[in-house]
């Protein structure tokens, strides 16, 4: 779940730990003398430098075990583990802020995860980059601007440390690692002391997810018999990395979009291991239960092949929050997690839906008050949002209804490559032209009195 940290400590802390012993850094290479002075606590590398920046580095899941993170590292062993080091270094975690942090999941897979790492293609737009450790196992990652995300064949490193006896068959690790923690700010870590609320490890599980979802892959060949000649070339020239260099930025994302389609149509089953495994996988470690605490505590994990997204979307989950195609909601049913009255959290599936806005007539439709006198079509949508009844969460414009078949997972509107620019323009307009008109009315009215004015809350 959590593995490598980066932590910033008080520059004064140093002062009140003579027991640990500081030497000048110098590079073994180059013989150059380091601006920081080194030291190390418990496996933790410590960094002072002359600024008084003081760093903390190590794992948190290594700390915890005491030699290796190979095994299951749920979130009561994420907590014991933060109490452990906050005791160890005579600080409060709430005072040690995370810089730079790993975290992610081990999943089961059938068969050899390189036989799926070989197939990827792209991390969103961007290309991969790979290493076989010649051939002693297989890394595929991705290198994006607010964090990396490592896909790699877990089982090689699992045999080298002893540890394969907890996950019995080949495993798939999937990871993120942050180069800037805006990246993870909705999660709601941003110190040690975060990592021991169950709600904001959920929503690292919900960003871990969004990100794995941005991965494509070739579909495994040869492809089966059956297919339309054009969904076949499609699927075919898609295999490769130079088709998609090629292409224009438009017609990428349609190209792309066209592609998913049609990868659907092939099964692979590597690919549904890992999609599923990721979410069931994550909710397994929240659910962890409290040590000393009965087995039966712990809901079973589903089998790979008898779970399907469809049927673990959740009709009163959130209908305000972007659903995210090809994953899964995760749900902490724990007393503890689940905040007050004991009622379990899921995470949210799909955008509202609102039949009476289908005809997309623009920001003035959303605006004017309904004939018999209501409220406008806008405000009863955000008072009574519409899930979408579709069987597989379908997406839908947060405006007019209409669906969404794109391939951004996060598109909240119609799309102008599938709608045309004027209907994609008109939605987008009746979401945000009611929060400009009464935002440019306060304006108008702080420019006559001369002051402030405080701005309420637009749905």
């Amino acid at each position: 779940m959590i593995d490598r940290l980066k932590l910033i400590l008080p520059s004064e802390w140093i002062a009140t730990r003579p027991d640990i012993a500081l030497a000048v850094k110098v590079s073994e290479h180059t013989g150059e003398v380091y601006d920081w002075r080194e030291g190390e606590i418990d496996g933790w590398k410590i960094e002072i430098h002359r600024d008084g920046r003081t760093v903390l580095t190590g794992s948190l899941h290594k700390y915890h075990s005491g030699a290796h993170n190979g095994g299951p590292f749920g979130w009561h062993d994420v907590a014991a583990a933060v109490r452990c080091l906050a005791t160890r270094l005579q600080l409060a975690p709430e005072r040690m802020k995370i810089e730079v942090m790993e975290f992610g999941v081990n999943i089961l897979m059938p068969s050899q995860p390189a036989q799926l790492l070989q197939r990827a293609l792209l991390h969103g737009t961007h290309e991969l980059n790979r290493n076989t450790y010649g051939g002693r196992g297989h890394l595929v990652e991705a290198v994006r601007t607010q964090y990396y995300l490592k896909l790699y064949d877990k089982g090689w490193q699992l045999v080298s440390t002893g540890q394969l006896l907890h996950y019995p068959g080949h495993v798939l690790r999937v990871e993120a690692k942050t180069r800037a923690m805006e990246w993870v700010k909705s999660a709601g870590v941003a110190t040690l002391a975060d990592l021991c609320n169950p709600a904001a490890l959920e929503r690292l599980g919900s960003i871990l997810q969004r990100a794995f979802a941005e991965m494509l892959f070739a579909c495994p060949m040869p492809l089966p018999e059956g297919l339309p000649k054009t969904t076949a070339a499609l699927l075919t020239r898609g295999a490769t990395v130079p088709y998609w260099k090629g292409l224009t930025p438009y017609s990428h994302t349609a190209t792309k979009t066209k592609f998913r389609k049609a990868q659907a149509l092939v099964p692979d089953e590597l690919l549904h291991a890992a999609t599923v495994g990721l979410p069931a996988t994550w909710l397994q470690l929240l659910k962890q239960p409290e040590p000393g605490a009965a087995a039966a505590a712990v809901e079973p994990a589903l089998p790979l092949a008898s779970v399907r997204p469809s049927e673990a979307l959740n009709k009163d989950s959130d209908a305000r929050t972007a659903y995210v195609p090809h994953t899964l909601p995760l749900s902490v049913s724990s007393p503890a997690a689940a905040g007050e009255g004991g009622k379990a959290r899921t995470l949210p599936t799909m955008l509202p839906a609102n039949d009476d806005e289908r005809r997309g007539k623009g920001s003035m439709q959303a605006r004017t008050p309904a004939a018999d006198g209501g409220l406008p079509a806008r405000e009863q949508r955000a008072r009574n949002p519409v899930a979408s009844s579709h069987p597989t969460g379908q997406r839908r414009c947060a405006t007019c209804g209409l669906p969404i078949n794109t391939g951004n997972p996060l598109a909240k509107f119609c799309s102008p490559v599938e709608r045309g620019k004027q209907h994609a323009r008109r939605c987008r307009n009746a979401d945000s032209n009611p929060r400009l008109a009464v935002r440019r009315t306060l304006q108008t009215r702080e420019a006559r009195v001369g002051g402030t004015l405080p701005i309420p809350f637009a749905a």
